[in-house]
Parts: C-alpha cells; sequence; structure tokens
C-alpha cells in the first residue's frame, strides 16, 4: 500500500508527506510487515512488526463469519501519537520583526479605561493617546483599544509625524502585515486582534484637528473622529522637503468636524494618500477636501486609481459640498464610492471660514444667483445674461444700457463689526468714467444709509476707488488706485480688505489686483467699525443716483465672495492661484451606503 496525505490548518503549520505499508502473511498464523512515512515536520518514520494469531489456523472466513471476520485482522497502528497536549520542552520564541526598521516590532497599546502610569504593554497599556505620542518611534504600531466608548484621555488629538507608523483601532481586524512586519513562519493576513468597538478620538483645542499625519508610509484604520475643533483627519506636506507619502487611510469615520479628511500639500511638498472603506459624512463644511498648492508630487486616489483603492467610501450628507476639489486641473479618481442621490462636487479651494456669501454663478439658467453657502439669493434685476464661460465655469453678462444689476438682499453680518473682504472676478467689456461693481449703499443718497463699495473710475487714471462709510457720510472715507491698470476682454481678480483693528488708513482698507498688493492714496479717516446700512448688497447697480455716481458695470462678472473677516495677503494670492477646473471620476458610484 502506499498513499499521500496533506493537513492544514488555521493555527498550524502546514504537514505534506508520504506514507507506504507492506504486509505479508508467512503462514495462515504469522504475518510479518513494514511501515514508512517521511514529510519535513517529523522527518522520516518507520518500523517493522510481525503478529501472530491464536489459535494458529487460518483467518477466519468473511463468507462465513461475515463482520466478526474483522475481529481476526491485524491492528493498524499510526507511527506517531498526535494528543491535544502542549509540548513545551525546549521551545524557543521567535519575535515579530520590523521589516523596515530590521527591530523587533513594537505595539503600544492605549485603552482609556487602565490606570495611569501604564507603559503601553497589553498588559499595562496607556491611557492617554499623548502618552503613546510621546513614546512613538518609527516603524511603531499603537493599538487603540475601544475603552470605554468615550473621547476621555483622547481628545487632543493625534500627531503622527514618523514614518511608518500604523495607527490602529479596535474598530477593524489587526492583521499581520508581511510587507511591514516578518516571522519565522509565514503569518500573513493572520488576525492579530479581533475587530469590536471602534474606539473614538476627537480634539477640543483651538484650531486642533483629530488626526495629523506629516510622513510616510503611515496607516490609519479603525478608528472613529467625532467632534474635532477643526478638521477630523488632515494629511499635509507643507513646504520644500515635507513630506506625507504613501499613506493608507483604510475602514476610517470621520463626522461632525468641520472638514472630515484634508489631503494637502503647498510650496513644493509631497504627498499621496489612498482611501477606502471610509466614512465622512455629517461635517459642517465638507466631507472631503483635496487640496494641490504649488506641490511636488501630489497623488490622491478615493477609489479606482493608481494607488489601488478599492473605493467604497461614504462621502455624503455634509453641511457644504461633500468633496472640494483643488487637484491643479487634474481629474480626481473617486470611483465606486456612495455619494448619496447624486455627487455634490466644489472645484476650487475650500475658503468657507465667516463667508457670508458666494455667488459661484454657475447656474446658467433662471432668472436669480443661487447663493453656495447660505440663503441669499441674488436676484435678477433688468436682464443679466447667463453665459457659459467665464473665469470659474459660467459667468453673467451685464449690460450698462439696460442697467442690468443682481440684487442680493440686506445680507446679515456684512456691515457689523470690524472686518470685512469682498472678492470677484469681473471682464469688463468697456471702461468708461466710472462704473460701480459691488456695494452696500443707499442708491437714492438721502439719507445717507451707507456702508462699503468698490467702483473703478477711468477718467483720471485713478481707477478703483473703495469706501467705507461712517453713520452719515456720502463717500468721504476711501481708498483710491493708480495701478490697477483695468483692461478690458481680460479676467480680473478685485479683492477689497477691511480690518477696522490696524492703527492706520493703511492697516486698515487694502486693495489687491489678481493677488497682488496696490498702491494707493487715501481720502478721510478709514473708520474703526462698520455702519450698519438697510441697503442690500447690489452688484453691478450705479453707486448713488447722482450724476456722478450713477453708472452701471458694463462686461462680466463672476466669482462673487463677500466675508466678515479679514484676509491676508497669503490667503488672497491662494484665492487667485487656485483650480476651479480640477474634477472628478466618480463613475461605479454606489446605490447605496457601502
Amino acid at each position: 500500500y502506499i498513499g499521500g496525505y496533506h493537513f492544514s490548518g488555521d493555527d498550524t503549520e502546514d504537514v505534506t508527506g508520504w506514507r507506504t505499508r507492506l504486509d505479508a502473511d508467512v503462514t495462515p498464523w504469522l504475518q510479518a510487515g513494514a511501515r514508512l512515512q517521511r514529510d519535513e515536520e517529523r522527518g522520516s518514520q518507520g518500523f517493522l512488526e510481525v503478529t501472530l494469531r491464536f489459535p494458529t489456523n487460518a483467518k477466519a472466513s468473511y463468507r462465513k463469519h461475515g463482520l466478526r471476520a474483522r475481529l481476526d485482522e491485524s491492528p493498524e497502528r499510526d507511527i506517531d501519537i498526535v494528543s491535544g497536549s502542549v509540548e513545551t520542552a525546549g521551545a524557543v520564541a521567535q519575535p515579530v520583526m520590523n521589516v523596515v526598521t530590521g527591530a523587533e516590532q513594537r505595539v503600544l497599546h492605549v485603552n482609556n479605561q487602565a490606570a495611569g502610569g501604564g507603559n503601553g504593554t497589553i498588559e499595562n497599556p496607556y491611557n492617554t493617546l499623548a502618552g503613546a505620542q510621546a513614546a512613538m518611534q518609527a516603524g511603531d504600531v499603537v493599538y487603540v483599544h475601544a475603552g470605554d466608548g468615550t473621547t476621555t484621555g483622547q481628545d487632543n488629538g493625534m500627531v503622527i509625524a514618523a514614518n511608518d507608523i500604523q495607527l490602529i483601532g479596535s474598530g477593524t481586524n489587526f492583521t499581520f502585515d508581511a510587507n511591514r512586519m516578518s516571522a519565522n513562519r509565514n503569518l500573513s493576513g493572520r488576525v492579530i486582534a479581533s475587530a469590536t468597538t471602534a474606539p473614538v478620538i476627537t480634539n477640543t483645542q483651538v484650531n486642533g484637528d483629530g488626526i495629523v499625519i506629516s510622513a510616510d508610509d503611515v496607516v490609519i484604520s479603525g478608528i472613529t473622529v467625532d467632534g474635532a475643533n477643526r478638521d477630523g483627519i488632515v494629511i499635509e506636506a507643507s513646504g520644500g522637503g515635507a513630506s506625507a507619502q504613501n499613506v493608507l487611510v483604510d475602514d476610517m469615520t470621520s463626522i461632525n468636524n468641520r472638514h472630515g479628511l484634508v489631503i494637502h500639500a503647498d510650496n513644493g511638498g509631497a504627498a499621496s494618500a489612498s482611501v477606502q472603506n471610509s466614512s465622512f459624512t455629517n461635517n459642517d463644511q465638507h466631507g472631503v477636501v483635496v487640496l494641490d498648492e504649488t506641490a511636488g508630487i501630489f497623488e490622491v486616489d478615493l477609489g479606482g486609481g493608481a494607488l489601488n483603492s478599492e473605493g467604497h467610501n461614504s462621502i455624503t450628507s455634509n453641511t457644504f459640498e461633500d468633496l472640494a476639489v483643488d487637484y491643479d486641473g487634474q481629474t480626481l479618481s473617486a470611483m465606486n464610492n456612495w455619494f448619496g442621490a447624486t455627487p455634490n462636487i466644489y472645484r476650487g479651494t475650500p475658503f468657507n471660514e465667516n463667508l457670508l456669501s458666494h455667488w459661484l454663478l454657475d447656474d446658467n439658467t433662471g432668472t436669480s444667483a443661487s447663493d453656495r453657502v447660505a440663503t441669499n439669493t441674488a436676484n435678477f434685476v433688468n436682464n443679466p445674461a447667463w453665459v457659459t464661460t467665464g473665469h470659474h465655469n459660467g459667468a453673467l453678462q451685464f449690460v450698462r444700457a439696460d442697467a442690468d444689476y443682481i440684487d442680493g438682499g440686506d445680507i446679515a453680518n456684512s456691515d457689523t463689526g470690524s472686518q470685512l473682504t469682498v472678492s470677484y472676478w469681473i471682464n469688463a467689456d468697456t471702461l468708461p468714467a466710472t462704473a460701480s461693481h459691488i456695494s452696500k449703499w443707499e442708491e437714492v443718497n438721502t439719507t445717507m444709509d451707507n456702508s462699503w463699495g468698490i467702483r473703478a473710475s477711468n477718467a483720471d487714471g485713478t481707477e478703483l476707488f473703495a469706501f467705507i462709510s461712517e453713520p452719515v457720510d456720502t463717500g468721504n472715507n476711501y481708498f483710491y488706485t493708480s495701478d490697477a491698470d483695468l483692461t478690458t476682454g481680460t479676467w480680473t481678480m478685485i479683492t477689497m480688505v477691511y480690518d477696522g483693528n490696524g492703527a492706520t488708513n493703511a492697516d486698515r482698507l487694502k486693495m489687491y489686483k489678481n493677488g497682488t498688493l496696490l498702491n494707493g492714496t487715501f481720502g478721510g479717516t478709514i473708520p474703526a467699525t462698520l455702519h450698519a446700512s438697510s441697503a442690500p448688497v447690489v452688484f453691478g447697480r450705479q453707486l448713488t443716483n447722482a450724476a456722478a455716481f450713477a453708472t452701471y458695470y458694463d462686461g462680466q462678472a463672476d466669482d462673487i465672495r463677500i466675508y466678515n473677516r479679514a484676509f491676508t495677503g497669503a490667503e488672497i494670492a491662494e484665492l487667485y492661484n487656485m483650480s476651479s477646473v480640477s474634477t472628478a471620476d466618480t463613475s461605479g458610484a454606489l446605490s447605496g451606503p457601502p
């Protein structure tokens, strides 16, 4: 007889080998035999056997005795005996090694139910994330247990600035990753700790983010980030030499933050990230922000892209657009995800803080322009016309001879406090002696219910005026510049920044063209606070009905923004340089949450 065998199991080595047996009946009462087997685990084994039969007569007949004849057969014996006991004599512990560092793999445990003074072992874990962060070294695994289910000890966020870190929460299976760890046997994919309830972390500090990653080859998985003061998860490489590449976000949840996930690189920094099986919902602004500002290397894969993300993310039900993309004009791969009924995408840099009103002017239909972030609909007066091309997709065409303008109503907080930023794009068809752009100014010019306004003036070379009104003021406190150099047929971004906290006129009021500060001259004294006015915010309308200012704008306008905060010069430059033509490939969108 000869045969082969193969045994396999989850918690033992596979065994493959062969076995042979030779038996001979020497006489009716004497049998001789030999057995031999061989496999890699147990080597070669064999023995010889002799069997005597009493009484010494022939074997019983099956035909005559049936099954009872089996009592006369020679017994079969296994060569080796396998029992349920564990052999420990001579066993040698083999440490798991980190493939990158070559050192023993460290696992730092965090459990907010543990006593204080822990050392990060599973028997004596840290009871705060801060303890693990202070001890963390390149190549470490930080394993966060479910704990008591609250953010106790886990409310100051987590910064990962060392390479090759795995931040794993109990909300996912913790598996042996053969690309990062090695052992004396093949344990690839072996579950080290099974998934239970995900731990919850946050950051209650001012401008605090939940998890910040500024290093390479980082994996985060199995954690819920809930209610961080700013953003839930941030992957960032800011400045030349900074790098956050080959980051994997898998099986994460980020809710009730400002943005759920921000992936950002600027000024030569390098970032790349793959995001899958995660949820970014119910955040105050965007679910996911992808922002490339003159990065060195920048690649993001939300599904189906070059970084092998399988998608299956839930990116929906956020206050603003679910996905904001400024990807240097490229197409973001975001396939195989759940976006709700339809993908809601903003193409541009998400400057949303203190944004009172934003008329994208991309509607391309109807007799009003929707407000991207509020309910300040800009209603058409006379006949502004949609055009399908502009700085940011569509635009509005104003004809001065028709007295075209749009009326956004009395926008709350656009005339209170001490700070204001107004930014818009224009493409003038003509440059008359005077032409009003945008204002919150009384048209009838009787009760002086004025607050602020911007107009162009090309008759005397002064080109641009910005007005900040006092309670009784017909336009006595202003800034004007001869450096605007406005031309017809060219898209130009104009920005006014008012900050009444400044010590001088030049500190309080600034004008920018295409992100560059303009020199100019002041008249009167720029007040320290805005004057509240019941006048509506209008674009294109005459500033007042006084003959010198009773002129309307003639040309196209796009992307009109009003903030009750003062932008910095760097923010204005970033706003000017943002890409509004980036898009996302959302093909294969799921029909329901994954």
